[in-house]
């Protein structure tokens, strides 16, 4: 009875002695999605190898997420990676993408072209209606009078023309017009000569354009009217060139219009000029361009008192077969007289003055004998006169000032005594002449 009574004891011991991880104390479960729960989280004790029992604290447990959270968690930054993602996308494009417009729809900033009403500041007016044809279709026609690397070089006088007359320009024509190449070549013109302080008369936007009654330049009227434009045949092709002195509401200057800047080659390719006249630009600093030499139709050459320089263009004259005046005096000509002048056996009047032209006078001048005026002074030329000059129609000679020496050839003083010669200018104290008496001073 007492051995039964003692294993009850020992039972009723044994199932109250708390297990190793017996609980002891409880939390309150909490639902989740999926009618799933969480096991409860207890605090525990735990048994010691020795017997003894030790409770520890559950408070600072962390709660491990469900897989619902986890999932959830997962989709949430899935979404902020996209949306990160693509507002880098976004940027990136935007990046790349608008420096490339810019610079394939860029505008001059110079392609400003004034309205018709007084203003002090010039406003882009574009073309007045679509005349058919892309940017690329314009570029074509213009290389054929243009190198098409300087018509795609933004800042250069081509492309600015380009530009101008694609974007801007109020009468613009459509590729099929004879006449678009004549227009652009204008605009070429002008943005090769407007360098410095600009021009000083019937710039683009002078509204007191006053030159020879004549409209200001990239106006909406046909560049016939544009002041420079003398006259233009019954085609509309331009025929007389002439810049020579401005007005502009205060007199003649002597800077003629101030062009600054250089001719362009272009100007070479209006085929149908009898007169080229640019006179007074001292800032107009270039060579005469080998395209000149297309000028076959010209009858006056004239750019005197400019800045002009060279080298010289052997052959540049030489099928100008209707020349009757060239004009070159007042330059910064330092070369040698150039011989192609020679070939052009219609020439009435040649001043070449006022230059630095060197050496000796050619002989092949001699065939000129239709000239009536000779003016080779105030230059650097040596040597003697040439007995083979021979101008039976000689009225003007002009040889002072350079370090000619020698005799005057019995040519010239026949010339003399046919009172034809009426003028003949020399330095007397360097070459003796038996007939220059007239001409001399005691």
């Amino acid at each position: 009875m007492e051995q039964a009574q003692q294993q009850e004891e020992n039972a009723g011991g044994a199932s109250s002695k708390p297990p190793p991880f017996a609980t002891v104390a409880s939390l309150a479960p909490r639902e989740v999605e999926e009618d799933y729960q969480v096991a409860p989280i207890e605090a525990f004790v735990k048994d010691d190898d020795d017997g003894s029992v030790e409770e520890i604290d559950a408070e600072n447990i962390d709660v491990l997420p469900t897989r619902s959270e986890v999932a959830q968690k997962a989709r949430k930054r899935l979404r902020l990676y996209s949306i990160v993602g693509s507002l880098c996308v976004i940027i990136t494009t935007i990046g790349v993408m608008v420096p490339i417009s810019l610079t394939i729809l860029r505008v001059d900033p110079d392609l400003t072209i004034p309205s018709d009403a007084p203003s002090s500041e010039p406003s882009i007016q574009p073309s007045i209606s679509p005349t058919g044809g892309q940017y690329s279709d314009y570029v074509d026609v213009f290389s054929q009078v243009s190198d098409v690397r300087l018509i795609r070089t933004p800042g250069s006088p081509q492309y600015r023309a380009s530009r101008w007359i694609y974007d801007f320009d109020p009468a613009r024509r459509a590729i099929s017009d004879a006449r678009l190449i004549q227009r652009y070549i204008a605009a070429v013109f002008y943005y090769s000569t407007s360098n410095g302080s600009g021009w000083a008369d019937c710039y683009p936007g002078d509204v007191g354009c006053t030159s020879d009654s004549k409209e200001s330049w990239f106006s909406s009227h046909d560049e016939c009217d544009w002041f420079g434009f003398r006259e233009c045949n019954d085609n509309g092709f331009v025929t007389s060139f002439y810049i020579m002195n401005n007005q502009n509401g205060e007199g003649k200057t002597y800077h003629g219009n101030n062009l600054h800047g250089t001719l362009p080659s272009e100007f070479g390719y209006l085929t149908n000029l009898t007169d080229l006249t640019i006179v007074k630009n001292p800032f107009l600093t270039s060579t005469i361009p080998t395209s000149f030499s297309n000028l076959t139709k010209l009858r006056r050459l004239r750019l005197m008192n400019n800045g002009l320089q060279g080298p010289w263009f052997e052959g540049l004259l030489r099928n100008m077969t209707k020349l009757v005046d060239v004009g070159l005096k007042e330059n910064q000509f330092n070369i040698s007289l150039p011989l192609d002048i020679a070939d052009v056996r219609s020439l009435n009047i040649l001043t070449l003055s006022g230059n630095k032209f060197h050496g000796k006078i050619p002989i092949e001048y001699g065939k000129l004998h239709r000239l009536e005026t000779l003016e080779l002074h105030a230059n650097k030329l040596t040597g003697t006169i040439p007995s083979e000059l021979f101008f039976p129609n000689l009225q003007v000679l002009s040889l002072q000032d350079n370090n000619i020496d020698g005799t005057m050839p019995e040519t010239i003083c026949n010339m003399t005594k046919e009172n034809k010669l009426h003028s003949l200018m020399f330095d007397c104290e360097f070459i003796q002449c038996d007939c220059c008496s007239d001409f001399c001073e005691a």
